[in-house]
Formats: C-alpha cells, structure tokens, sequence
C-alpha cells in the first residue's frame, strides 16, 4: 500500500532528511567497508547494552563506542528485558538471551534507562488512572490480577495506547513497577521526581528479572541510567545505578574504586 502525504512540504522535508542519512551512509562506507571484513565469519560481543527507542538516547554514542563487534545493541520503550512468549508466559527477551548463550567469553548486560522517559511516563499515569477509578489503595497490578480473574476487564481499559505500547506498559508492570510507584507515592515529590524515580527503579527491576529469570552463569547484570534533563549532574551523562543487584552506593563505590571514569549515582540515595 502506497502512502499518500497530504502535505507535500512535509513529505520533502521527510526525504531531505532520509536523503542526508544516505550521504552520511558514504562516510560509513568510506571508514568502516574494509574492517566489515575482518567481521564476517561471525560475532563474539563482550557487552549487551539494553536501551530505550526514544531518539533523544543515541546508544552507541552515549560512550562512544563506535568499533564494530563488540557491543551487541537492543532497543524497546522502556527498556525492558522481559517479553510475552507463545504460551502466553513471560520470560526474558531473546535478543538479550542472544549473547550470554552463545558466547564462549565472559559477557555483561548494560540496562540503560533515562531521565524523562515516556514509557515509564504512560505507566505512571496508567497506575494513576487505575488507582483513580478504583478509588482504590491496592496495588494497581493487584487490581488488574482481579478484575481479570472476574473477567471483567484489563489493561486496556486504562489506556488509550496501541496495542503493542499497551503490552509494553503491561511488561513494566510485571517487571514490579507499580511496587515502586507504591514506595514512592508517600514521599514529598513533584509529579517528575516521582517520574525519574521510577525510572531509577524500572532500571532496578529490569536487572532483579534478569538475575532471577536468566540461567547466566559467567554475565555481569548492571544497571545505569541516561541523564537528560540534570536530575544525577550533568545532562548527558550515563550514572551506574545497579550492579547485580546492589544499589548502595557505598558499596558499589568499593567494588568499582579501581574504575575512576564510571560515574556512580542514584536519587534514592542521601550521598
């Protein structure tokens, strides 16, 4: 099916930009064609970097890793690990299993998260509009767990998203956001503090799935999130939140002393 623009401008201003990307596609050609070569036989990757879509977060050039074959990249709203399976259960997603099962070499997991994020933002106000219609004090997923049991309702009656963005606020759900959202929900915090806090969190539950789902027996799960707006210090700079599951920054501090360049940080922490 052929689409039709109502505005040619638009459509224009869409094929200049399409057509810039293809000019910068020679400059690829021109650095990167004769070391393709040396990759072709195959991938060995030491990292698997889990990030969100949005086009404000440029993975590779979050740290500038532009080498070929050594980080394997994966990106999905809200930067979850986990997905809905042929039978209907929930289990980690094939493109981060990809790597720590078919690797021969020590691999770590990076989930990258990032201040601001839509995702996390449409799940925040699906548990809001769920606890306002319930006038409830339940955790919104038990509500959910209910009503469907009843046959009543579902997910979809909280939002007006496409299907597909509804199932992926119904992963960071399952991932245990709404626990976090029920932690924060007493503390003295604007509507985006509550926002980046559970950013912060969702990075958190990404790594726990991971750790608890994953029979990974040589992967280093670590957690860190993108900061755009200044929330950890400096836009634009990527703070290690999570290392297999510890988050106290003392003691990641300890752990990762001979690394001076990894920027640790965390809002829920008073240091």
């Amino acid at each position: 099916m052929t689409k039709s623009y109502s505005n040619i401008d638009d459509a224009e201003k869409l094929f200049e930009f399409f057509n810039q990307l293809y000019k910068n596609n020679d400059k690829h050609v021109e650095k990167l064609s004769k070391e393709l070569e040396n990759h072709l036989d195959g991938q060995d990757p030491e990292l698997t970097t889990v990030t969100c879509c949005d086009s404000r977060v440029l993975q590779g050039d979050i740290w500038e890793n532009h080498g070929i074959g050594r980080e394997f990249a994966h990106e999905v709203i809200g930067n979850h690990v986990n997905t809905v399976s042929l039978n209907g259960e929930i289990v980690t997603s094939g493109s981060i299993d990809y790597i720590p099962e078919h690797s021969d070499t020590p691999t770590g997991i990076v989930i990258i998260g990032h201040t601001g994020c839509g995702a996390v933002t449409a799940t925040y106000k699906t548990m809001n509009k769920i606890l306002e219609d319930e006038n409830s004090v339940q955790a919104p997923t038990d509500i959910l767990t209910r009503h469907e049991e009843q046959g009543e309702f579902s997910i979809e009656d909280y939002t007006s998203e496409t299907e597909g963005i509804t199932t992926d606020i119904y992963l960071l759900l399952e991932s245990g956001i709404d626990t976090a959202y029920e932690e924060i929900m007493g503390e003295d915090l604007t509507e985006q503090e509550e926002i980046n806090r559970l950013v912060e969190y969702n990075v958190d539950n990404q790594v726990k799935f991971l750790l608890e789902n994953s029979p990974y027996s040589d992967t280093d799960v670590l957690g860190a999130v993108y900061d755009m707006d200044g929330t950890y210090g400096d836009p634009g700079r990527l703070y290690l939140t999570n290392l297999n599951a510890e988050t106290d920054i003392r003691k990641l501090k300890e752990q990762l002393s001979r690394y001076q360049d990894i920027e640790i940080s965390r809002q829920d922490s008073s240091m």
